[in-house]
């Protein structure tokens, strides 16, 4: 794994005007391309998620859930369609007891189209932990990167994309990414990227905008 930072893309002037013509225009999407749900999928109850409902449009609906007493069977299940999509693309080992300290203090945002989770993505605020997850992992020489900069920062995680829904989705996630760490007031997101995973790192650098951090430079492994 690498660490990739970014200096908050979403802080740019330009990308926050988009953003806010972004939200505009969803607030006056048209909703009836929504289809009927099964009502046999927690996520298809859209009364019961509407609180959650964070930005909608062409029948995308973004929701942005904390995890909690209330939240906490929908959050673990987003979480394994995460993981499900890492054991399609062969990755092996992921650890629930390492995530867990991120995950219950985690913040999820999930697209649904129809009745599919078609995006998954988690913020962790380091306000509200001693560490962020790239201080997990050991470096080379077995130690341990220590972030000591004493700014409002937050890492994006828990990424996976069905790719069919890739360019009409990711505009949404985007947005509710940007607001919700806008609002936080942070000034730093980090994320970890597979070095071996192209499509990943394209995404992380061409749309999303992150470069590799030159404080952060060596790769991290998790051991198991």
């Amino acid at each position: 794994m690498a660490s990739l930072a970014s200096p908050l893309p979403w802080s740019d002037p330009t990308l926050k005007i988009l953003v806010s013509l972004m939200i505009n225009s969803m607030s006056k999407a048209d909703h009836s391309l929504s289809r009927k749900t099964s009502g046999d999928l927690w996520y298809s109850d859209k009364k019961l998620l509407a609180p959650y409902l964070n930005l909608e449009k062409d029948g995308y609906l973004v929701y942005v859930m904390a995890v909690n007493d209330q939240t906490k069977h929908w959050t673990e299940q987003v979480r394994e369609v995460h993981k499900m999509h890492l054991k399609k693309a062969g990755y092996e080992g992921f650890s629930n007891q390492i995530d867990d300290e991120y995950h219950l203090l985690g913040t999820y945002f999930f697209v649904i189209k129809y009745n599919e989770i078609v995006i998954t993505s988690r913020i962790n605020d380091r306000t509200k932990s001693s560490r962020l997850p790239f201080e997990m992992g050991q470096r080379p020489n077995g130690e341990h990167y220590v972030f000591q900069d004493n700014i409002p920062s937050v890492d994006i995680n828990t990424y996976s994309i069905i790719l069919r829904h890739y360019r009409r989705a990711t505009p949404l996630l985007l947005a509710a990414l940007g607001k919700y760490i806008d609002d936080l007031g942070a000034k730093r997101t980090f994320c970890l990227v597979d070095r071996e995973n192209k499509v990943t790192q394209r995404m992380y650098h061409d749309d999303f905008k992150f470069l590799y951090s030159t404080t952060f430079e060596e790769p991290i492994v998790f051991p198991s």
